[in-house]
């Protein structure tokens, strides 16, 4: 996948159903150590509407050759100090296609050009080598761990906080 084939901007409404499947994608949830409660439509336009409502947050779509394949989001940005916190979430019928890379890319020079923060923070399931791998190579390092985090059936998985400087 090529830089040029993947794309950003604001979400769409059109873009519901697509937000629809992935917050329903209870395994791909559970990767981004997202919500394992399924969503009705509603809800989905109700957490978008709240993400848009949040002057500490901006929510943006992926686009790769004109479909929405995912979103990221920067939330709790501190204009301040000049950091946020990044999460990407691509459908998995897109994923290891190279679309993650580029939109975190796009994520780092929004975050850095428009938003003017020297540092990103997220969190992921220490068991989640391939995201952790990408991260890695995206220049993140791990500065911390928060044990027993999220729940995974009748266990708990711990999250690994990464951060990387802009």
């Amino acid at each position: 996948m090529s830089a040029a084939q993947v794309k950003i901007r604001e979400v769409h409404d059109d873009d519901l159903s697509g937000l629809y499947e992935l917050l329903n994608d209870l395994q791909n949830q559970k990767l981004v150590g997202g919500s394992l409660n399924g969503m009705k439509q509603s809800q989905v336009l109700d957490w978008l509407n709240n993400k848009r409502a949040d002057d500490k947050t901006f929510i943006f779509s992926i686009i790769s050759q004109g479909e929405f394949v995912g979103y990221f989001l920067i939330t709790s940005i501190d204009k301040v100090n000049r950091h946020g916190i990044v999460g990407i979430n691509i459908l998995r019928s897109y994923q290891g296609k190279g679309i993650g890379p580029i939109a975190m890319t796009l994520a780092h020079e929004f975050s850095k050009e428009t938003l003017l923060l020297k540092k990103l923070i997220l969190h992921v399931g220490a068991d989640n080598h391939f995201a952790i791998s990408l991260y890695n190579k995206m220049g993140y390092k791990k500065v911390g761990k928060l044990t027993d985090h999220v729940k995974d059936g009748d266990a708990n998985v711990d999250n690994n906080i990464m951060e990387v400087l802009l």
